[in-house]
């Protein structure tokens, strides 16, 4: 997957993946998901999010940072990129929300600023500046990979398995 030759002005890169270990099993379970989780792709190839794996929290890792076994690379194409990434990037050294993952079937404010899970930061990202994923008066009270992978304007750019692991059908930009 290359990421360093993207569009980066006229689009917001996602990568969702997955890994073998049990959170990532846990977090597909709970919330229908063939994704776990989702970072952002930064202008040089690098991916911004909110992780338990490693240096915890918000921080811009490398890509192969965890050993996937499953990835997604899609765009959303939205007026100001740039303003998306920059208001991802302001979360910068916040702690993982180990909440979000406790209450996956509970309702809860996700937009406190103080912590992060994954896709609430891609989320989060997205309100501030301006450019809403979800309808801000039905906005639900959690967010996942997944709320994001069925979003109506996400689209595929490329998709990698680890050999052995067999691709599932893939529903981007709505359920059909």
């Amino acid at each position: 997957m290359n990421l360093t030759n993207l569009d980066h002005d006229h689009a917001v890169y996602l990568m969702f993946s997955t890994t073998a270990e049990w959170v990532s099993r846990g977090i597909r379970f709970f919330t229908n998901s063939d994704y776990s989780h989702v970072d952002i792709v930064t202008r040089g190839g690098r991916l911004f999010g909110s992780h338990i794996v490693g240096r915890n929290g918000v921080w811009c890792r490398e890509r192969d940072y965890q050993d996937f076994t499953r990835r997604l690379l899609a765009r959303i194409v939205v007026p100001d990129a740039k303003a998306v990434r920059y208001a991802a990037f302001r979360q910068a050294g916040k702690p993982f929300d180990y909440t979000a993952v406790i209450n996956f079937g509970l309702q809860r404010d996700w937009t406190e600023d103080d912590s992060w899970f994954c896709s609430e930061l891609v989320a989060y990202a997205f309100q501030q500046s301006g450019q809403w994923l979800f309808n801000p008066w039905g906005v639900p009270g959690r967010i996942t990979p997944r709320d994001i992978t069925i979003h109506r304007d996400l689209e595929l750019v490329d998709e990698w398995h680890a050999p052995g692991w067999e691709p599932r059908q893939i529903w981007l930009g709505g359920v059909e």
